[in-house]
Formats: C-alpha cells, structure tokens, sequence
C-alpha cells in the first residue's frame, strides 16, 4: 500500500499536491479542534503534551530520534518504528531509511485522521456518535464510486476485515449463549431436583 501511494504521489503535479497538502491542513486544524473540544482541560494538543518532547519511547533510531512519526500538531501518534515493523512484512522491501519511514507514519497518520474523520460523519448521518467498521466502508464505498481517495479500501473490508469482524462477533455470541444455556441447565437441573 505504501509503495502505491508513493507511486501516486510522485505521479502527481505540483498543483494536486499543494490542493492535497491545503486539504490536510483543513483536516488537522478540524482534527485539532473537535480534540481540543473533547479534551477541555489539555493533554495532547497541539504540543503533544501526552507523548512528552522527544514524541514517545517507540523510537528504535531510524527516524533520527524524533520518536513519533506523524506531526507534531497531531501528536506524532504513529512512531516511525511501528511504520517501518509494517513496511518490513513486505518482503521485497530489503531496507527502509529512517526519513523514509518519518515521512511514511506521517502520511499514515494524515490519511488515518481523515478516515476517521470522515466515517465520524458517516456516523454522525445515521444519529450515533459511536463510528462502526460499517461506517468505514460506507466511506470506501463512496470513494470506489466517487474516485475519492479511500477506494481501495472498499474491497479489503468488504472481502476481508468485515467477514472476519462479523465471524468473531458471532462467536462471541454463540459463546454467551453456550455459556447462558449451561447455566440455564444447572439451575433447571437444581430446580428439577427440589420438585420430585
């Protein structure tokens, strides 16, 4: 995914860069407001107060020491470290240069908010304030249809991640209702008991 995104990046003019670039500021200033609204009272705004100066302890070297990859106005959550763990599961990447993976969980944060962002107004259309993996790939889907830039999430979480969603959360159902019925025999066990 890395490596498509750096293509299409490339690929690109200066004019759709800088409009990309306006479109994340927006983003993080709307990021950074409807944070600082939830978290009235400080801790992890706009200078990180939560990860601390140096932007955490997850820093293994390769990002020269700035320990958290993303910006510092969103807090640097992603660590550079963790960016190069997932590029490295690739096995055709031999080796990733620490600028490279600063500038990588940067852009995975940037692109993180706005998925997060705009399946919060996914959300928010359907009157919950809670976003669900149904969200998100209502997102997927209008950009696949649209063009936007989340289209090739639609069908990783259509063929993948929500079966696999769907699977567990049935197993943990069946899993309580196991539970509930063995439970419902020993009481019924005990009660047939005092009745003869």
């Amino acid at each position: 995914m890395a490596k498509e995104i750096g293509r299409r990046w490339k690929a690109m003019d200066d004019k759709e860069k800088d409009a990309l670039k306006a479109e994340a500021d927006s983003l993080n200033a709307e990021a950074q407001r409807a944070w600082d609204a939830a978290h009235p009272t400080g801790g992890g705004g706009a200078d990180g107060a939560e990860q601390g100066a140096d932007g955490g302890g997850d820093d293994d070297g390769e990002n020269g020491g700035k320990g958290g990859g993303g910006p510092p106005e969103l807090g640097g959550v992603i660590p550079a470290s963790m960016f190069k763990k997932i590029a490295k599961l690739d096995d055709a990447l031999d080796n990733i240069g620490g600028d490279a993976c600063a500038a990588g969980a940067a852009l995975t944060e940037l692109v993180a908010t706005r998925l997060a962002l705009r399946a919060a107004r996914e959300a928010q259309g359907h009157s919950r304030r809670t976003v669900q993996p149904t969200d998100l790939a209502a997102v997927a889907k209008e950009d696949r249809e649209r063009g936007g830039m989340f289209w090739f999430l639609d069908d990783v979480l259509a063929d993948d991640v929500l079966p696999r969603l769907n699977a567990k959360r049935a197993a943990v159902t069946e899993a309580k209702k196991e539970k509930a019925t063995k439970k419902g025999r020993s009481d019924v066990g005990g009660g047939g008991a005092e009745e003869e």
